[in-house]
């Protein structure tokens, strides 16, 4: 069973994560690490991949005024 890689995360947490309830976020990558699923979350977390995240990246902030 793949439980026996997930060092640190117990079966209480697989079942709460499979229930929708709260869980830690170091324990879900851990679970997606074994699930081969990191990569998988990293890009589709990563702004730069969508329309909107390039426009946004491409916004200049406004200039700080110091008083």
């Amino acid at each position: 069973m793949m439980l026996g890689y997930l060092n640190g995360v117990s079966p209480t947490t697989v079942s709460n994560l499979e229930q929708g309830k709260a869980v830690r976020s170091d324990s879900i990558l851990a679970i997606a690490r074994v699930l081969q699923l990191a990569d998988a979350i990293a890009m589709a977390s990563d702004p730069y991949r969508t329309d909107l995240g390039r426009l946004r990246a491409n916004e200049q902030l406004p200039k700080r005024v110091r008083r």
